[in-house]
């Protein structure tokens, strides 16, 4: 149970909130507006991404730079909210209210450390800055020993110190930013909201520490739970306010916050599960007995199974999802999230017409997965440059000698762009089994169309040309069990 969770109980991902808008701007500030100068430009395109507001489907706002390095963009908006500018690789986190003016500058080659404010939304955003600055811890973990997690091997009363010390020094720059200020827009919300990422982001280390400590100690979780005091999170932390939702650290307080309940549940009771797709389905079940109104539990619902499927698919999660299509949401469009994630591994679950994948073998020649309709096909999504991916390969060699002779077919594709790289690691470890390329990384066809964010992935097709499981065990997990049953059945 232990090592399921771990990891598990990381922050997640951002989600599309329409909240009704509010009266504390007058009705014609419907929009901020975004200017700015890239020096040393490096790229001709940059982009508003909305931060802030959960399960949102449509975040992005990609704008032109022109050859001079200006760009502009009117952005609508109803009340406060968090923006990131995104240029190459590097964001920055903006906050914009209605009727604001923003003008941006930084240098290309280095947007983090060069960027400059000017314009009615200066102030907030140059806090913002400072903020980032402040938080030293999620930031940038403490390492201790060379290990950049360092900070979760500490014992509590360290660990605790850590976290209230970074917690104070948040506090005491929002304390004076908000003293005397008279500030274009809404410094209410805004602080507001600082408020909430302050007191969210302090709530979720705390309650990290048990599965975190106990995962790089190698010590028992269920020891260390007793130095949480989970009534003062309730009491201290958990708001009754929606407007809140606009906080992503407050967003992931509520997830951590049911999941580290149910967890705590389970361990009391003894209970062990055997996957995630299990945690998350007495999760969801959980979260009735934890939030006390509709938005909390709705939102929560809605996160869970966003994440879940998006990530791991939809094995074992129809009755939770059929209950929660059963809902009357206050905001529909947290059915259309969950719906879209859905929906995409719907054409590769269990059953299904797998679809086509296409390739070149290392002569050149065209190879089809339609190819080997008769045979089971074992599927090996790999890449030169996959640590993970070249340390399953002798196992995989193993396996393939072992079925010679039987109606398998080890079919591996490699994600590759460099062809030269993949012949020749083909040649020099003698590759057995199908050998083809599909090029493109992440991009990639098969990427896409069966879901894969992380390799190696192994998947299992019938003869039929029917999805049998898109993630399978590994070759070292002993898939040879596996496959022997599925050659006995068919």
């Amino acid at each position: 149970m232990m090592r399921i969770l771990t990891f598990f109980l990381l922050i997640g991902i951002s989600f599309a909130f329409i909240p009704q808008p509010e009266n504390e701007l007058p009705k014609e500030a419907k929009t901020a507006t975004i200017t700015g100068l890239v020096k040393s430009l490096t790229a001709k395109e940059i982009n508003i991404m909305e931060y802030g507001l959960p399960f949102n489907l449509d975040a992005d706002n990609k704008v032109k730079i022109d050859e001079r390095g200006n760009f502009s963009i009117e952005l609508p908006l109803e009340k406060g909210q968090y923006f990131y500018v995104v240029y190459k690789r590097g964001a920055q986190l903006v906050y914009l209210s209605p009727g604001d003016d923003l003008n941006v500058t930084f240098d290309g080659r280095k947007i983090n450390s060069t960027i400059e404010y000017e314009g009615s939304a200066k102030e907030m955003n140059d806090y913002l800055l400072e903020r980032s600055k402040n938080d030293k811890i999620s930031q940038n973990l403490p390492s201790q020993n060379g290990q950049k997690y360092g900070l979760y091997m500490l014992e509590w009363d360290a660990y605790k110190t850590a976290i209230d010390e970074n917690k104070a020094v948040m506090q005491t720059a929002l304390n004076q930013f908000k003293s005397g200020k008279k500030i274009k827009g809404d410094l209410e919300r805004f602080v507001s909201l600082e408020q909430a990422h302050i007191d969210g982001t302090w709530a979720m280390f705390y309650m990290q520490y048990p599965a975190h400590h106990a995962h790089f100690t190698k010590s028992n979780q269920m020891d260390l739970w007793s130095n949480l005091d989970m009534e003062m999170i309730k009491n201290d932390v958990v708001r009754n306010n929606d407007q809140l939702l606009y906080s992503r650290a407050y967003r992931d307080f509520m997830n951590q916050y049911v999941m580290s309940l149910t967890e705590r549940m389970l361990m009391e009771k003894k209970e062990r599960l055997r996957s995630k797709s299990e945690f998350i389905n007495r999760t969801y079940q959980n979260t009735d007995n934890v939030f006390t109104t509709q938005w909390e539990r709705d939102y929560i619902k809605a996160r869970l199974l966003y994440e879940q499927i998006d990530k791991h698919g939809i094995t074992n999660m129809q009755k939770s999802v059929d209950d929660f299509n059963s809902l009357k949401l206050a905001v529909p469009a947290y059915k259309k999230a969950v719906q879209k994630v859905y929906d995409k591994w719907a054409l590769t679950m269990p059953g299904a017409q797998a679809p086509e994948i296409l390739g070149t073998d290392i002569d050149g020649n065209e190879v089809k997965l339609s190819d080997f309709r008769g045979k089971l096909v074992y599927i090996d999504v790999w890449a030169t440059w996959c640590g993970p991916c070249r340390k399953e390969i002798p196992h995989l060699q193993k396996t393939e000698e072992m079925f010679h002779d039987k109606d398998v077919v080890f079919l591996s594709v490699s994600i590759d762009n460099d062809r030269k790289k993949w012949e020749k690691m083909v040649v020099d470890q003698s590759l057995g089994g199908v050998q083809i390329q599909m090029p493109g990384g992440w991009g990639s066809k098969i990427c896409k169309e069966y879901n894969i964010t992380g390799i190696p992935r192994f998947m299992l097709i019938d003869a039929d040309g029917k999805v049998i499981d898109t993630k399978t065990m590994r070759p070292s997990q002993g898939i040879s069990g596996l496959l022997q049953k599925h050659l006995q059945e068919g």
